[in-house]
């Protein structure tokens, strides 16, 4: 069992404890519930007690993201400009290239 379907287990137990049926059933339904509790417990205790090492970066679902390769000196600013290409031209401006688009359309 995982950990969800102990959790679920031991709800269902603890549910189930309602009203008296007798001294034998109650019994053996409060060891239900102590039996999956410490189940559970145990399954908690095991997973919180590994050793995932030191952890020096954090990483996405993606991967990490590469350190920058260029460092530029003070001073020295870059920008990264939207290029749009319709057909043989090239724009900076997405307006101008739609234009282009509806007149290569005609």
């Amino acid at each position: 069992m995982d950990l969800n379907q102990l959790l679920s287990a031991h709800q269902r137990a603890v549910m189930e404890t309602g009203p008296s049926r007798g001294r034998r059933a109650d019994r053996k339904q409060a060891a239900d519930v102590a039996h999956y509790a410490d189940r559970i417990q145990r399954m908690r205790d095991h997973y919180a007690s590994d050793d995932t090492g030191e952890i020096e970066s954090w990483e996405s679902e993606g991967g990490s993201v590469p350190e920058p390769a260029l460092i530029l000196p003070p001073g020295v600013t870059m920008t990264l400009r939207p290029e749009y290409r319709v057909g043989p031209y090239v724009y900076s401006d997405l307006a101008l290239a739609l234009s282009e688009l509806e007149r290569q359309a005609r």
